[in-house]
């Protein structure tokens, strides 16, 4: 547990086996700040037995801005491990924001929106690009992009069409 100016977070997280007696870090690789820990789907009795067991993290680990510290300003990306802290692994894509996901109902795929830094400064704004990726959690494939490059850039021109006000 750390607390910083822009908030407390967590910089790693210890897994006690209280039958065993045994514990472990969940990493010990990496400097990480851990913002949101969540059993999102543990009480959702439809939910397949797979995704109930899961623990959600939403974690910093890079530096973008390459301050030398992790902060707000860096990105945020969704981990997952199962119930005991082991198969940690990062979810969604490197180098992009963690915007919004979600379960598909009664499946395994997630579906994961986050913001690129598509005009390379470094921040992460209402001026970047937003992808939308999906990932199979019963395999350990990483998240695909859905939408391909034609679709996305024929809704810019519909976007632009509709909705951009001449100044």
């Amino acid at each position: 547990y750390k607390e910083m100016q822009y908030g407390s977070y967590y910089w790693n997280i210890i897994f006690y086996n209280i039958k065993t007696l045994e514990y472990r870090l969940i990493d010990e690789n990496r400097k990480m700040l851990i913002k949101n820990i969540e059993q999102k789907y543990a009480d959702i009795d439809d939910a397949p037995a797979q995704i109930r067991d899961l623990i959600f993290y939403t974690i910093t680990i890079t530096d973008i801005n390459q301050d030398k510290k992790l902060t707000n300003d860096d990105p945020e990306y969704l981990f997952i491990s199962d119930k005991e802290g082991k198969n940690f692994r990062q979810i969604s894509p490197d180098n992009c924001n963690l915007v919004n996901w979600g379960l598909v109902y009664d499946s395994s795929i997630l579906l994961i929106t986050v913001a690129k830094d598509s005009d390379k400064n470094k921040k992460f704004d209402e001026f970047d690009e937003r992808a939308n990726y999906s990932v199979n959690l019963d395999s350990t494939a990483f998240a695909a992009e859905i939408f391909s490059n034609d679709f996305k850039n024929k809704l810019k021109v519909l976007f632009d069409k509709n909705w951009k006000i001449n100044e």
